[in-house]
């Protein structure tokens, strides 16, 4: 029964895999974007969930080796890229809020392996974090206007 519940989890983690290097594949871009046209505070603020994203990836990564499963690279879909900062952060925000019953479910099914189910609690915390400054940002924005908020990203 342990080694089904270990398959299980390992296709778990392996979309988990599949999905945060996407998403920090997508953040690169973003910050590339956001580098060269002058936004220094917002490229920086993506440079860094780039590196969170990363390490989560790593710490999956190993956990299914410990499970004793094999990681996969496995075929992914195209992300949209914006020009548009804010535009950006409002697809962000959408994508990061999703992900959030993706990892509600995990946490069901990782409940026999409290290393899994730690390390997905911490997941959902920096998921929560994110959404919650996405969600400020694009506030700010409506409050201020596009122009003032972009001004502030200089």
């Amino acid at each position: 029964m342990e080694n089904n519940n270990n398959e299980k989890l390992i296709d778990k983690l392996q979309q988990l895999v599949t999905g945060l290097f996407m998403q920090a594949d997508l953040h690169d871009v973003q910050y590339r974007i956001f580098k060269f046209n002058g936004y220094y505070r917002l490229a920086d603020r993506y440079r860094k969930r780039i590196e969170a994203e990363r390490v989560f990836t790593r710490r999956t990564m190993k956990r299914i080796l410990e499970l004793g499963g094999e990681i996969k690279i496995e075929e992914r879909s195209g992300e949209p890229v914006h020009t548009d900062p804010i535009e950006a952060l409002k697809y962000d925000l959408n994508k990061t809020s999703s992900s959030l019953s993706w990892v509600e479910e995990a946490l069901a099914e990782s409940a026999n392996n409290i290393v899994v189910y730690y390390f997905l609690i911490e997941l959902y915390k920096y998921a929560q974090i994110s959404i919650n400054w996405l969600s400020r940002q694009v506030r700010l924005a409506e409050v201020l206007g596009k122009e003032n908020w972009y001004l502030k990203q200089l």
